[in-house]
């Protein structure tokens, strides 16, 4: 399955370019129906979720 990169700009609200965004997405319309159904989700993980795993395991030793 193939993907691509999608760009993207955020404005502020002053109209001034806020940020510039970028995604990879999969190619959604090469899927066999049935068969890599399940392989399009890859997770994230945020620093957050990090941050909060590693203060559950110093906790538990």
């Amino acid at each position: 399955m193939g993907c691509q990169w999608v760009y993207t700009m955020k404005i502020s609200p002053n109209g001034n370019i806020g940020r510039y965004k970028a995604h990879l997405v999969a190619k959604g319309y090469t899927l066999i129906f049935c068969l890599d159904y399940g392989d399009t989700y890859s997770p994230v993980a945020k620093i957050t979720s990090i941050c909060l795993f590693l203060a559950m395991a110093t906790t538990h030793d």
